[in-house]
């Protein structure tokens, strides 16, 4: 047990928070409420019974004078307590900042008080909700996003907003405090950990980044963690999904929790439409015609988070981070002392799992009878008038006459909320805040008093509530500081804590590079241009002109200035009623870019194409909110079928004479065969490749009347240039010889040669195959957005810049292979062996034939060859890609380290 146990929530916060700094606390829960199921059931058995308690915290300061003082919300955080019989898990739901923070002036050598407070409520949620033999988890992950909770706020320049690395980072630093206060677990001798003796629980903290292997993702972890005891330390790059569970054998769908809006849980759902009985809810009872509750596709959890990092949401530029703290207690309760069936599964061993739920009688359906329907019985008798009952507010719930334990879950009286609601009226209030605008003091002001007015309404307590602490944590004051004490010398001893790398200064400290084109074609890497990897708390400008560097970073170089790249930004601004078409843009790269694009362009028109409505309503809400001014349309079609790209293109040319731009991002992936549409093409190349192809040249008319007419044109596919390999041509559409290396092989080197293709016959057209790629950079990892508006957008080129070389090396060749930092790739030994045995007509013949076979001939397939459009010149001509439009808002989106204003972006 924590030394701190007996600290109430209000003295821990005043230890943590900086002295003489007010804060003020509102603190809103709900009853533990029956809940469906966080983990699936095993085959033959029932759900566990889950209950669920939300709280959610916010903080407020005083901005103004003390006269005139009001309260602005900076800070809030929502927890929801999973509980079952065997296990608890605080799963840390959302939390964003409003940035409003800084007006506390505090210094910058201090820690954010908003770490501390996120620090110092999980740890008192942590010891309040513990039970005796029962394994606590502190569960999150940790997605970037501009604002979670505070609408607006992102428009606060004071508010830091974290990118993807740095957020993850955050959590972890956050989490290592509440997971120190407990001791280690102890390791065993035969390797593994032994249970301990005694009133004591012991922690270990887990981490998972998909895509990254177990070394890369250590980067991620505390410092602290550097001075562990090898044998003892608190973290590992891994997850905890097989000890906590009280079925370690299940299959992998029994052991992943559920949370909400969780990237996880969604695939988790997908993953369930492959259950023969898809229908079932995943927490019902499993027959065993559901195959064991096996996935056809994921078959270990060590394949299910390969299969994450494919995914769009852990893939398309910016990372995802999930989070465990594991904490056990001395006599936990294992899995073979909670049921005797767990004890028989964890005895069998794997060549036996596929018998092992004969162990649970399950019921046919001849054993099962009819339902048995109860008559309602009929009214009678005289009416008895009532009178009526008005609910303004939700009862007391904080004194409720529900139980504070039960062998489900423990709700102690002090450390329920303020305020107590019922679950409803809890959403309620959640939902007004999500309602209310944050992007001015003023309106925050306003929107603060509005949101505590109407939670003491709900509650029946109108008038003021909250608590306001004061903080007691004393802070010493940096050198040169009235007041600053110097620390006493010890002999022996070096003080670092004032010494400070000594920044470079030169000339060329402003600038970035750019090819030369006078220089040789011969990549020579110079020494003089290698550079450490840049701190978070870097420059603007030093950050600037790193991107620049890394992304258009090639052989020898000039230099140019920044302001140069400035320029080409702002060139956004002359994009005017602007059409375009983003296939895919439901969520990943898709949504960034189609959100940059919208936000920064002046009345523009995007249609959205995605199969998943709800995603589509609240995207299209969402661009709404960001550009009033702008037009968007959602269609909602599985684009797997090529005649619903066909109806989609049909819906577009009826409303328009002219598309600027085609972005295509859908994709889909899994680790089955070849798995063939009602089309009899394969489910993946169809998404990959052919329905993206069918997007462009069936919208090329619209296109090209775009470049005739000497404006943006422009067609993206956003796949993964650079990775070609060897192909069948022999059996293009892997009709004999399905694999998904060869899946994958062919959708990339087919898409190259496509891209090709289309740039010769539509030389007014930019055409690009990019790689988004899993960026592992901390800079680099916010590409998804600029990276994917950089080959969208195009304005007039600055004094000082060059085009980007094509396929085959030539400046404005019309069609680029581009990896996810702008810089040309594809393997050129392979493109031209496929170029010598003359591919890329055959690619076209190919395609155009699958197209025909697939649509029977229903829809005239647009230019076969006919008779090509008139040519526009290449030099600064609308088929030219520039350099630095794949720089495109990236300005905008970078922020530099203020005291205190650390959140902003966390999709928890």
């Amino acid at each position: 047990m924590s030394p701190r146990g007996e600290l109430s929530l209000r003295e821990r916060l005043a230890e943590a928070l900086p002295q003489d700094v007010a804060f003020t606390f509102y603190h809103i829960s709900t009853p533990p409420t029956s809940c469906p199921a966080v983990f699936a059931a095993p085959p033959g058995s029932k759900p566990d019974r889950t209950y669920c308690e939300s709280h959610f915290l916010t903080v407020s300061i005083d901005k103004g004078a003390d006269n005139f003082a009001q309260e602005i919300l900076v800070f809030a955080i929502e927890v929801l307590v999973y509980t079952t019989k065997h296990l608890t898990t605080l799963f840390v739901s959302k939390a964003d900042s409003t940035g409003y923070i800084s007006f506390l002036a505090l210094p910058k050598t201090q820690a954010s008080p908003l770490k501390s407070v996120s620090t110092t409520f999980i740890s008192y949620l942590v010891h309040e909700r513990q039970r005796p033999g029962i394994r606590l988890v502190v569960s999150l992950f940790a997605r970037a996003q501009d604002q979670y909770l505070f609408p607006g706020s992102v428009e606060n320049s004071s508010k830091h907003v974290l990118d993807d690395r740095g957020l993850v980072k955050w959590w972890c630093r956050t989490l290592d405090p509440v997971l120190r206060e407990y001791p280690p677990r102890q390791a065993g001798l035969g390797g593994g950990y032994e249970e301990h003796d005694g009133d004591t629980m012991r922690s270990h903290g887990y981490l998972i980044v998909p895509g990254f292997d177990k070394y890369e993702s250590k980067a991620f972890l505390p410092r602290t963690q550097k001075a562990d005891n090898q044998e003892m330390e608190r973290w590992e790059a891994g997850h905890p999904l097989r000890q906590i569970s009280t079925t370690p054998n299940a299959p992998p769908r029994c052991l992943i929790p559920h949370f909400p809006d969780d990237p996880k849980a969604r695939f988790l759902d997908e993953l369930n439409e492959e259950l023969p009985d898809a229908s079932s809810s995943q927490t019902n009872v499993s027959p065993a015609k559901r195959s064991a509750g096996q996935w056809k596709s994921a078959k270990t959890l060590e394949q299910f988070w390969e299969m994450m990092a494919f995914r769009q949401e852990c893939s398309s530029g910016r990372l995802v981070g999930f989070i465990w703290v594991v904490f056990t207690p001395s006599n936990v309760r294992s899995p073979g002392d909670t049921e005797t069936t767990s004890g028989q599964m964890s005895a069998l061993s794997e060549a036996d799992e596929d018998y092992v739920y004969l162990l649970n009688p399950i019921r046919t359906e001849r054993h099962i009878s009819a339902p048995r329907t109860r008559r309602k019985p009929g009214l009678s008798g005289p009416i008895v008038t009532r009178q009526p009952r008005i609910k303004t507010a939700s009862f007391d719930l904080s004194t409720s006459s529900q139980p504070d334990r039960s062998q489900h879950y423990t709700w102690p009286i002090n450390s329920r909320g303020q305020i107590v609601l019922e679950e409803k009226d809890y959403t309620r209030a959640r939902d007004v805040l999500l309602r209310l605008d944050f992007a001015t003091p003023e309106v925050a002001t306003t929107g603060t008093k509005r949101w505590t007015d109407e939670v003491a309404v709900m509650a029946g307590t109108p008038g003021q509530w909250g608590q306001r602490i004061v903080g007691e944590k004393v802070t010493p004051k940096p050198p040169g500081e009235p007041g600053h004490t110097p620390a006493q010398s010890i002999p022996n001893v070096l003080d670092l804590t004032s010494m400070r790398k000594k920044r470079k200064v030169e000339n060329a400290q402003n600038r970035v590079l750019l090819p030369n084109a006078s220089t040789s074609d011969v990549n020579v890497l110079n020494g003089t241009m290698i550079r450490k990897k840049p701190k978070p708390d870097t420059l603007l400008a030093e950050l600037a002109t790193l991107i620049i560097s890394s992304l258009i970073f090639g052989a020898n170089a000039e230099m140019v200035s920044i302001d140069i790249v400035r320029q080409s930004n702002e060139g956004a601004k002359e994009l005017t009623g602007l059409v375009g078409v983003f296939v895919g843009a439901t969520s990943g790269i898709g949504e960034s870019t189609v959100k940059e694009l919208f936000k920064r362009t002046v009345r523009p028109r995007i249609y959205i194409v995605g199969r998943n409505a709800d995603r589509g309503n609240r995207i299209v809400s969402e661009l709404r909110s960001l550009n009033e001014g702008g037009e968007v349309i959602f269609i909602q079609r599985d684009v797997s079928l090529l005649a619903h790209v066909d109806e989609v293109c049909k819906e577009i040319e009826q409303k328009e004479k002219k598309i600027h731009m085609l972005f295509l991002t859908a994709g889909f992936m899994s680790l089955r065969g070849r798995n063939e549409t009602p089309e009899g093409i394969d489910k993946k190349m169809a998404v990959n490749y052919y329905s993206r192809m069918r997007f462009a040249i069936n919208l090329m008319p619209l296109i090209t009347a775009a470049s005739a007419a000497s404006e943006l044109s422009r067609v993206i596919t956003v796949l993964a240039a650079g990775s070609e390999g060897d192909i069948r041509l022999d059996d293009l559409e892997l009709k004999h010889n399905f694999t998904l290396h060869a899946c994958l092989a062919h959708c990339v080197v087919m898409s190259d040669f496509m891209v090709e293709e289309l740039a010769s016959r539509y030389p007014g057209t930019a055409f690009s195959h990019s790689y988004p790629g899993t960026v592992k950079t901390g800079i680099a990892s916010e590409l998804s957005g600029p990276s994917g508006i950089s080959g969208g957008a195009g304005a007039c080129r600055p004094e000082g810049l060059d085009v980007v070389d094509g396929m085959k090396g030539e400046k404005g060749g019309g069609a680029y292979l581009l990896d996810w930092d702008g810089n040309a790739v594809g393997d050129q030994g392979i493109l031209n062996k496929y170029r010598e045995q003359g591919l890329g007509p055959k690619v076209w013949e190919h395609t155009m034939q699958i197209f025909h076979q697939a649509t029977s001939g229903k829809r005239r397939i647009v230019d076969q060859g006919g008779e090509r459009p008139p040519k526009i010149r290449r030099d600064g001509g609308q088929g030219d890609l520039w350099v630095p439009l794949l720089l495109l808002v990236r300005t905008a989106l970078m922020v530099q380290k203020g005291a205190g204003n650390h959140v902003g972006r966390h999709g928890v």
